[in-house]
């Protein structure tokens, strides 16, 4: 059953909602009048209200009369009377919520990120890599570089907030000695707590103590504070603390850490993917993977509320990411289809041509056979409906021109 008003229509949901709210309401009014058959009854008629308006004028008339006998329910029904009025009451404030939502005048809590639509703030993040995969690169290079001067970040407008970097995992030197490699400016507010003993959360805390205003930490090496990263109850009790202190201190944290061995080996770049018990990444609410294949890296940003995003990146002269096309989750174009390509000065090619490539190279004709298919998926090469293993090049993917191949 619809039931309509001027402009709008009661749903078959709301409906029931409120003959939910019907039931409650008669029921406890029946209970009551069984032991009270004197007393006036407040019912209406069974056929029920047609419009809205006189859905509410209805429930209205029940909620004045609950409140004129609700003394003498109280002295003989208390708890059934509670329980039917609670009930009555809840799915009134579902119709009322439905109704928000169709009219849309229901308003959430705003909302901020350090880039719009991922990062949101008051929250833990992971950047998650294998060793080599380009954790501290990108972190340096394609992120705070660019966002500590609020540039945009894949598309994304970046909003600034008081940072700091503190590392975990090896010495403040060596981290300098990263930047020195990128030809970065040694100045980010970098400070080292490798080598104190105390629980991660220990040191934080007496930073956050001695620096209020910062409002974004990065942690590089965020598993290094935990004493046995497969202990799901130590793990999430550190992971709780951090979490606390972020809603606490208006604190927003990236922390870095290691993929897992059997998500390296498996490709896996989900929230099985963190190194250690699932409490990392299941209590943290954006996941940034990084995968490496040959000389081509690939970001998957896995947040609870967003689709999955992709984004490749090749190395460059100065040790660098750089960003080329993006590509789908299934897979993407390696290093060595790229080489071939910027190398082919033809517009076409046969398989054989790249598979003859593979062989100089060392590498299975197998892995040939999916680097063809996954250029295929990202739209760089087209294969001929006339002649078979012909493929067009449609385009070489740009920043692949400094690129040297590197066997495995």
């Amino acid at each position: 059953m619809q039931i309509e008003t001027e402009a709008k229509v009661i749903s078959p949901a709301v409906a029931a909602l409120l003959a939910k709210a019907d039931e409650a309401e008669r029921t406890a009014r029946h209970r009551y009048h069984e032991l009270h058959p004197d007393a006036v009854n407040y019912e209406y008629d069974d056929s029920g209200p047609d419009t809205v308006r006189e859905w509410e004028e209805t429930l209205d008339a029940m909620t004045v009369a609950g409140q004129r006998e609700y003394e003498e329910y109280a002295k003989w029904l208390p708890a059934e009377y509670e329980r039917q009025s609670r009930r009555a009451e809840h799915f009134k404030r579902l119709i009322a919520q439905d109704r928000e939502l169709a009219e849309g005048r229901v308003n959430y809590p705003p909302t901020e990120y350090l880039v719009d639509g991922w990062l949101p703030t008051k929250e833990i993040h992971l950047l998650i890599g294998e060793s080599g995969a380009g954790k501290t690169t990108w972190l340096f290079s394609e992120f705070l570089t660019k966002w500590q001067r609020e540039e945009s970040i894949l598309g994304r407008a970046s909003h600034y907030v008081p940072y700091a970097v503190l590392v975990n995992d090896r010495s403040q030197e060596g981290i300098i000695r990263t930047l020195e490699r990128m030809r970065l400016h040694p100045g980010y507010p970098i400070k080292s707590i490798n080598g104190d003993p105390r629980p991660l959360d220990e040191k934080v805390i007496e930073f956050c103590d001695a620096n209020p205003h910062v409002r974004f930490l990065v942690i590089e090496g965020i598993h290094c504070g935990m004493e046995d990263l497969n202990d799901y109850s130590a793990v999430s009790k550190l992971m709780a603390s951090l979490v606390k202190l972020c809603r606490e201190r208006d604190l927003t944290i990236l922390g870095t850490t290691h993929v897992s061995k059997a998500a390296a080996s498996n490709g896996v770049n989900g929230r099985t993917s963190a190194i250690g018990s699932v409490a990392t990444a299941g209590m943290s609410e954006t996941l940034l993977v990084l995968t490496r294949k040959d000389s081509t890296v690939k970001l998957t940003i896995n947040d609870h509320n967003g689709p999955e995003f992709n984004q490749a990146y090749a190395w460059v002269a100065d040790g660098r990411l750089q960003e080329v096309d993006a590509v789908a989750a299934e897979g993407f174009p390696t290093g060595r289809m790229a080489d071939f390509l910027a190398k082919n000065e033809s517009d076409t090619f046969r398989r054989s041509d790249y598979l003859e490539f593979m062989r100089e190279k060392g590498m299975s004709e197998q892995q040939g056979y999916t680097d063809v298919r996954n250029a295929k998926n990202a739209g760089w090469i087209l294969e001929s409906d006339d002649i078979k293993n012909l493929f067009q090049i449609l385009r070489r993917p740009a920043g692949w021109e400094a690129l040297t191949f590197k066997n495995g």
